[in-house]
């Protein structure tokens, strides 16, 4: 579902993102964690508030995904390479 969510949004569908904003409220931890390793790919900072929100969950493992999510929505941009 998650890979899935990520075609949708290469050309940039705005429900993809709130697709992946509801499978972080999903019951099952998998989808919990498949959402927030879809949000670093989809990297929208915009995903950095409900991560932060979502961030004290009782599975371990969608805790270390939001995690690691979150520290790819605070990398700053690479500059361009020169043309």
């Amino acid at each position: 579902m998650g890979n899935a969510l990520f075609a949708l949004d290469l050309p940039h569908e705005p429900a993809a993102g709130k697709l992946a904003e509801e499978m972080l409220g999903d019951a099952r931890p998998e989808f919990r964690r498949t959402a927030a390793w879809l949000m670093g790919k989809m990297a929208q900072p915009e995903f950095a508030r409900c991560l932060q929100q979502a961030a004290d969950n009782e599975d371990a493992g969608v805790r270390e995904a939001i995690a690691r999510t979150l520290g790819v929505l605070r990398k700053p941009e690479l500059p361009a390479a020169p043309s």
